[in-house]
């Protein structure tokens, strides 16, 4: 896979796929952190997933011919592998040992977007932004024993949208979190000083 399609480097703010595309290729992330983003009707962008190195993007749009649905965005610089479609197709039908892996990755993504269907009506607003910090914490921070880094900013809009609830609203936990000392943001990045008691907040339903 490494030697498929172009390798191609790509700064902060880049847009590596733009929704509304019809554009015909896959992507595979070597490393870097990029964000999932869509246009919304009131002309805000509602975040819906981070991908790291190691994740494969575009590749709905690839396969279905429709207009790409997301446009993805470089948080800091990201390397990675535009494969022609055809080039992916052929690949993945002549390297069984790659199926597996695949089909992990899109359920890991459909589990992770039924969990925050369930947490919608199980959790209240201030815990469901908590866990997916903590979420988010798992699968794409720096961490040590208490403290993680995020290497990527998060909006009230972006946070909001993927805790399913309204970005004043998100604004409004976002302030209470950075006052209880378990939220930091600027320079680029997100900085969760204490993950456990995130993680209490998270638990606690609120």
């Amino acid at each position: 896979m490494l030697k498929l399609g172009t390798r191609l480097s790509h700064e902060d703010g880049t847009r590596i796929l733009e929704q509304g595309n019809r554009d015909e290729h896959v992507v595979v992330l070597l490393s870097g952190v990029v964000k999932v983003v869509a246009g919304v009707e009131n002309g805000d962008l509602a975040l819906l997933a981070i991908r790291v190195g190691g994740d494969v993007v575009g590749e709905l749009a690839a396969y279905d011919g429709n207009p790409r649905s997301a446009t993805v965005i470089a948080c800091g610089e990201v390397v990675a592998r535009s494969i022609p479609l055809a080039e992916w197709k052929r690949f993945v039908e002549e390297t069984p040992k790659v199926h597996t892996p695949l089909l992990r990755m899109g359920s890991e993504r459909f589990r992770w977007a039924d969990q925050r269907r369930v947490e919608f009506f199980a959790n209240g607003s201030y815990s469901r932004v908590a866990r997916v910090l903590v979420e988010l914490a798992k699968t794409c921070g720096w961490t040590t024993e208490t403290r993680c880094t995020l290497p990527f900013a998060l909006t009230a809009v972006e946070l909001g949208s993927l805790a399913g609830i309204k970005g004043r609203t998100a604004e409004r936990h976002l302030h209470a979190l950075k006052k209880a000392g378990l939220m930091l943001g600027g320079s680029g990045q997100t900085v969760l000083p204490d993950v456990a008691k995130l993680r209490d907040v998270a638990d606690s339903g609120r």
